[in-house]
């Protein structure tokens, strides 16, 4: 086909999930889309994916840390694998989201070249991929901010399918899949133009409909009606693991599965509900703890600046305020039910109240007790600095810790306590 005929609609799959929309589609619409799929055993990336764990990632880690500061972010860059060969430690097996965007990122100037010459100048590109997988998940922003450069003229839209517990049930861990699917929305809805061009369906074969209704032209009351909202999802799966996460592997597991800086996925309400709890245990204006509401919260009495109101709210339950806040951080809106939210709400408001200096003073008591919080977290900055880059949370730390530092200082600057 020239490119004169070329179908003006591109869809391209990422990873198995994607892969098996995009075939499918084929199968039934040959002349309706340019059809794409990019995943491991693609020609572009020869056998970089063969072999044990031992043997693909090191390449990889040696890549990164040639590239500055900001992949130490999210990716580790000190791992360390058994010489062992006679184990089933098969790498897609264990592959986690940070390795795959990695090994993308290292590959790029060839999958640049490979969308280049595979494309012809589509109106309009469709990116489709399933939650759970690590593959198809940490590529598909990547490739969309690609083919955005390669094609500045083009619309974009992404469908993305979550799994089933049956699909991943044998192939991927159920802490895995949650956290995956988790950090892939949170990415998406930290891109403000992809995000509401974006459709979650709830299976592979309900984004393969979507999909084929879309390019056969399928006239519906309401096309988008089998699909959620990104942030609709995002809260769904957020309250699976807030149910699940429990204990410090599962934990270490969520965390080890994001790929970008945490701090670029934070909204300014999220930031203001940091400095609204960290402000509240400076004033001591946190009166007692309430009791416990499930394994990962605690309720807590909270007397607002503006007066002697009270409000019942949930922090995350934490043995630190510097963790407790940085636990608040990640999850979506802070929390998960309606009072969960209101709590973020009533914490972002006056955290940016108390930012902007609408409210009265920070007391000197209370500037005192700021400035022992900063010398924790800055303590904390330093420990981790001092100790690599080995471990999820520490590279937690590095990433989100600089940020709470400078709002503290914002703080204690407009007290007047810090030059």
């Amino acid at each position: 086909m020239s490119n004169m005929e070329s179908p003006q609609v591109a869809v391209i799959g990422f990873g198995g999930g994607g892969s098996t929309v995009v075939k499918e589609l084929q199968d039934q619409l040959p002349l309706a889309a340019q059809y794409l799929t990019l995943d491991v055993d693609s020609e572009v990336f020869g056998e970089l994916y063969y072999g044990y764990e031992c043997d693909v990632v090191p390449p990889i880690q040696a890549w990164a840390r040639t590239q500055g500061g900001n992949i130490s972010r999210w990716f580790d860059l000190s791992s360390s694998f058994l010489p062992l060969r006679d184990i089933p430690d098969i790498f897609l097996r264990k592959t986690t989201r940070p390795v795959m965007k990695a090994s993308l990122l290292m590959q790029r100037t060839k999958v640049e070249s490979f969308l280049r010459e595979s494309l012809h100048s589509p109106n309009e590109v469709i990116l489709t991929t399933q939650l759970t997988g690590a593959t198809g998940s940490a590529w598909i922003l990547e490739v969309a901010t690609m083919l955005k450069e390669l094609f500045p003229s083009s619309s974009f839209r992404l469908i993305v399918s979550e799994g089933t517990q049956e699909s991943y049930s044998a192939r991927i861990p159920m802490h895995r899949a949650l956290a995956n699917s988790y950090w892939t929305l949170k990415e998406i809805n930290a891109d403000g133009l992809l995000s509401p061009e974006t459709e979650v369906a709830s299976s592979v074969a309900v984004a393969t409909s979507r999909i084929r209704n879309i390019l056969s032209k399928a006239i519906e009351v309401d096309e988008r009606a089998s699909c959620a909202r990104v942030s609709d999802s995002l809260f769904d799966i957020a309250q699976e693991i807030r149910s699940s996460f429990h204990d410090h592997f599962a934990c270490e597991i969520f965390m080890s599965s994001r790929a970008s800086p945490l701090s670029e996925l934070l909204g300014r309400d999220d930031w203001c509900a940091l400095i609204g709890l960290l402000l509240a245990f400076a004033e001591d204006r946190v009166d007692r703890e309430l009791g416990e509401d499930g394994d990962c919260w605690r309720l807590i009495s909270y007397r607002s600046r503006l007066g002697e109101s009270r409000e019942t709210i949930s922090v995350p339950a934490s043995d630190s305020v510097a963790k407790g806040l940085m636990d608040l951080a990640y999850t979506h809106q802070g929390f998960g039910p309606e009072e969960h939210q209101r709590s973020h709400q009533i914490l972002s408001e006056e955290g940016s109240a108390a930012l902007a200096g609408r409210y009265a003073p920070i007391t000197e008591d209370a500037a005192s007790r700021l400035a022992e919080m900063r010398s924790s977290i800055k303590q904390r900055i330093d420990e981790a600095n001092d100790l690599g880059n080995g471990g999820s949370s520490r590279r937690y730390v590095i990433d989100l810790y600089p940020e709470l530092l400078a709002l503290t200082d914002q703080l204690l600057m407009k007290s007047g306590f810090r030059e």
